[in-house]
């Protein structure tokens, strides 16, 4: 802290002090080593940031460290703008073009916005979130153990087998799944070969026996925006691959039946046989044209069984790049709760229109960065470096 009457040298003092934290030589020698463990080239280093409080300061700070001799190279920064690149650009918090959850709103949500209670709120949103991806983590794991696929049986059995509490597993436990990620990543590759395969055959066996279908398809009518098959898997599932590399209508055609085919076979083998969306009308209109329930179970049941092993396997992904989600189904549970959050009809709308307070903005932000820190120490721990987190590594830079 540094006090003092307008004049008496605070910010001369300031720049001064950290110009000399820039200097090797005049580190102490605690603070030389962690500077070494950590890499840092003071040569030529320019990773130092200073936040003031508003745009007028930032620029005056800037000018005064120019004159230092301390080049202000974008150093100088105000918070406002540091959440919005943050929460739009690296961590898809906030809406942009193709990503994100929430749009952010001037707009003041929290019933008490102390300091004290938005620690509060984060720590309860840090449990909610960590407790909902425990529940899907071990239900994952168990539905693998009573599974009839020896090979992901075995890799659950095992993961089981390594978590320090035994039955229940932490969030740091479904991080360690990191190091098993090998074997993982090899069963999920392998099961979806053989149902991309698979697929294919019934699909080109579909199109051979009836010339005009993807015309017929063609023609249904397009899906609303608002509408998603409730079986699709996540955008990165191979399964769901496009099929044709042209956007004419056959090659949308082409897609819509590949996905309503992977659907079918899923709730045929959980014994649903009822679909939503684009794929039911699809399965509808092909009716007596699709293959027996028999040809479906055994693709039905591998698209199951690699969902749960994705589950294990996204588990460090969900940690951090999962909690935009997991904080609005908070939210909506504190709502209907009447806890942390305004009474009145904003917030009911704020939830319905997806937005946020910058306030919940850095409850998020440091959720995530908290979990993503925890990914890259257990990432950084292995030597064998043969698994890559290409999602980690703009958030790590």
């Amino acid at each position: 802290m540094l006090f003092g009457p307008p004049g008496s040298g605070k910010t001369t003092t300031l720049i001064r002090r950290l110009s000399q934290k820039r200097t090797l030589e005049a580190l102490s020698d605690s603070d030389t080593a962690l500077v070494t463990r950590a890499g840092v080239d003071l040569a030529s280093t320019n990773s130092w940031a200073m936040f003031s409080p508003g745009e007028l300061l930032k620029q005056y700070l800037g000018d005064a460290f120019n004159k230092q001799g301390v080049p202000d190279a974008g150093n100088v920064r105000t918070w406002a703008k540091e959440r919005l690149d943050l929460a739009r650009n690296v961590l898809n918090i906030l809406r942009s073009a193709d990503s994100g959850r929430f749009q952010l709103a001037d707009i003041d949500l929290l019933a008490d916005q102390s300091s004290a209670a938005r620690s509060s709120l984060h720590d309860e949103f840090a449990t909610f979130a960590g407790a909902d991806l425990i529940r899907r983590f071990d239900g994952a794991l168990t539905s693998l153990q009573g599974s009839d696929n020896e090979r992901a049986k075995g890799i659950a059995t095992g993961i089981r087998a390594a978590l320090r509490r035994g039955d229940e597993s932490s969030v740091d436990d479904m991080l360690a799944v990191v190091m098993q990620a090998t074997e993982l990543h090899e069963e999920v590759k392998r099961l979806g070969d053989l149902i991309t395969a698979e697929l294919r055959k019934i699909n080109n066996l579909l199109l051979n026996q009836n010339k005009g279908l993807l015309q017929e398809l063609a023609s249904l009518p397009s899906p609303r925006s608002s509408e998603q098959d409730d079986d699709d898997e996540d955008d990165d599932d191979e399964t769901s691959q496009v099929l044709a590399s042209t956007g004419t209508s056959e090659a949308r055609a082409l897609n819509v039946l590949w996905n309503a085919l992977r659907n079918w076979a899923r709730s045929i083998a959980e014994g649903r046989r009822s679909l939503g969306g684009q794929s039911a009308r699809v399965i509808e209109l092909i009716g007596k044209r699709l293959p027996s329930d028999n040809v479906f179970v055994p693709i039905g049941k591998n698209i199951t069984t690699r969902s749960w092993l994705r589950t294990l396997l996204q588990a460090p992904r969900l940690s951090v790049l999962g909690l935009p989600g997991a904080y609005s189904r908070f939210r909506r549970q504190m709502i209907r709760e009447g806890r942390h959050y305004t009474s009145d009809e904003g917030i009911a709308e704020a939830a319905s229109r997806s937005l946020i307070s910058p306030d919940e903005v850095d409850i998020v932000l440091l959720a995530m960065l908290r979990n993503a820190r925890r990914v890259v120490r257990n990432v950084d721990a292995r030597r064998d470096g043969a698994i890559r987190y290409d999602w980690l590594e703009t958030i790590r830079s």
